[in-house]
């Protein structure tokens, strides 16, 4: 049994479609682990929400969006780790 392994990579990718029929929620996640110290990658890619944002979801080719989220402030939101 390994005693250090390290998580080496980990994604997650999510579909949330919701209609007036419901929601339908697919995910899937890929993990890799090792068995000795790594040193992470610096990130690629930083997204940084330090204003109020609008958040629309919309099927492709509709002409309106189904949901609109408005973020004013941080009271919905989680600090990254």
């Amino acid at each position: 049994m390994a005693r250090d392994l390290t998580v080496l990579t980990a994604w997650q990718d999510t579909r949330f479609l919701m209609d007036k029929k419901g929601v339908q929620l697919k995910s899937e996640v890929v993990m890799t682990f090792g068995c000795s110290v790594c040193v992470e990658p610096p990130p690629t890619h930083l997204m940084v929400f330090d204003k109020p944002f609008l958040v629309l979801m919309s099927r492709q080719g509709s002409k309106a969006p189904y949901f609109a989220l408005w973020i004013g402030n941080a009271d919905m939101l989680v600090k990254a780790a």
